[in-house]
């Protein structure tokens, strides 16, 4: 009786751990994923713009469609550049 208590508890937990960190990977994604959208809704400064800083925070994690004349760097910081205005062959 005490063997099967003790390894129906250790079962019981395992379960709860693994539903713990699956629910946690799921909200980490979901607030990477949808951070642009959170941002554009939340209160904030006039003339401030949260949903550029999330976009390029988040970069990698959402969206990003192939459109002439933009292209995207990953690498270090997150830049986006818009190739149709460029001004003495440098794209802003």
């Amino acid at each position: 009786m005490n063997k099967n208590r003790i390894i129906g508890i250790s079962i019981l937990v395992l379960t709860m751990g693994i539903l713990l960190i699956v629910a946690n990977l799921y909200i980490d994604y979901n607030l990477r994923k949808y951070s642009v959208y959170y941002a554009h809704n939340m209160e904030h400064k006039k003339g401030t713009h949260p949903e550029m800083a999330m976009a390029l925070e988040n970069i990698k994690v959402i969206h990003t469609p192939e459109s002439r004349g933009i292209r995207y760097d990953y690498d270090g910081l997150a830049k986006v550049y818009n190739e149709r205005n460029k001004n003495n062959g440098i794209a802003p």
